[in-house]
């Protein structure tokens, strides 16, 4: 529209106060010269298309290159955008996806992403990670995270790093293994919990199924740490845990 630019409104400075927006009367916020709008395909015209979601553009786009160039933006969750939608008016993790999408896409074979899951949800997490799992089939993909189930299903190798230098490098089944004989679960009085914590690397507190006042704790130790613990079966965030020696509690 020649009128408003292609904003579909227009936009009234104000001295000493906000900005005010009208629909423009000459394209009616349809963003678009009624000579453009005259053009249809297949029964819409410009202004129909971009107001199409994703997901409905890519069915409609189906076979063709536009198509190829959407399904991007639906493996990262992204389906439910509008092709007209403006950027401002994404949120930082939809406006993250979407760079991943459009990144991940194109022609490069080693791709080095850092933090690619910060502030998601765990829905959107996952399908980031399989996202990115795909893309790894094909090209080398490095990523920095100390999100441990963003690396757990996806990596072939797992480097970790303490304060600069590699403190492990194997494939994440490796990485389990070395944990084996490791991962103990002790029942204490919920008293004696703090005590434990202070002697061993609790990474896990949960009450005791019987009702009784006692506490049941995860415990990572090269040996027994204390009479009655059992051997548990370890796993990837054990090992990371065990080398940052970090806890997690719940």
């Amino acid at each position: 529209c020649p009128v408003c630019g292609g904003k579909g409104v227009i936009v009234s400075e104000m001295a000493f106060m906000d900005s005010i927006e009208t629909v423009c009367e000459g394209c009616g916020g349809l963003r678009y010269s009624q000579e453009a709008l005259k053009y249809q395909v297949d029964g819409l015209n410009i202004a129909q298309v971009m107001d199409l979601s994703v997901e409905k553009a890519e069915e409609w786009f189906a076979g063709t290159a536009v198509a190829e160039l959407l399904h991007p933006l639906s493996r990262v969750g992204l389906s439910y955008l509008h092709l007209n939608q403006a950027l401002s008016t994404l949120s930082g993790g939809e406006l993250q996806r979407m760079k991943l999408a459009t990144y991940l896409n194109s022609e490069g074979r080693i791709f080095i992403l850092d933090e690619p899951t910060a502030g998601l949800d765990p829905k959107q997490r996952i399908s980031i990670r399989n996202y990115i799992s795909r893309i790894a089939f094909d090209k080398i993909v490095i990523i920095a995270t100390h999100v441990v189930s963003d690396v757990e299903y996806i990596s072939r190798q797992i480097i970790l790093l303490k304060k600069g230098k590699i403190e492990s490098f194997a494939p994440p089944h490796e990485l389990v293994a070395r944990m084996d004989g490791k991962v103990w679960q002790v029942t204490v009085p919920t008293e004696q919990v703090t005590e434990v914590q202070r002697q061993f690397r609790v990474t896990n507190i949960a009450s005791s199924e019987d009702g009784a006042d006692r506490a049941v704790l995860r415990v990572l130790a090269d040996n027994q740490p204390m009479p009655g613990a059992s051997v548990v079966s370890s796993n990837l965030e054990d090992a990371y845990l065990y080398v940052f020696g970090e806890a997690m509690q719940s």
